[in-house]
């Protein structure tokens, strides 16, 4: 074990990419135990014109049923369990993320960062730019 937070607690935003669970391999091991640590899932809900919100296929509640159920087999995965807090947010993943991170007085987050470049970074955006600029 590298180092560890003496108090409170850090934030994983998760997308499930390799990535990510690289980076939740790395805030474990800044933790005294798993139950500081939590990882956040954000998505978008389907928009009310959405054919699958028509047709009454996905709503609010199954898309939070299923990702959850997704981040906890995840989190079985890298061995941590039901120690971990899994929490989700619904709207733009940089918003979301600092907002839930300062609403719980998170210490510290730990997300990877694509490395996109030149076009394709202006044009799909960085969340991780995001979030240290808010």
């Amino acid at each position: 074990m590298a180092w560890q937070l003496p108090l409170g607690s850090v934030l994983v935003p998760y997308d499930f990419s390799e990535a990510c669970k690289e980076a939740m391999r790395v805030a474990r091991t800044m933790v005294a135990e798993d139950a500081q640590l939590h990882a956040l899932y954000v998505t978008d809900l389907p928009a009310p014109g959405d054919p699958s919100a028509i047709w009454g296929k996905l709503d609010a509640s199954s898309v939070v049923e299923r990702a959850s159920k997704s981040l906890q087999e995840a989190m079985d995965e890298l061995g941590i369990g039901a120690q971990i807090a899994v929490v989700f947010g619904t709207g733009g993943p940089g918003d979301e993320i600092v907002d839930w991170a300062t609403e719980k007085g998170v210490q510290l987050i730990v997300m990877p960062s694509h490395g996109r470049r030149g076009l394709r970074r202006v044009l799909l955006g960085s969340v991780t730019e995001r979030v240290v600029r808010l």
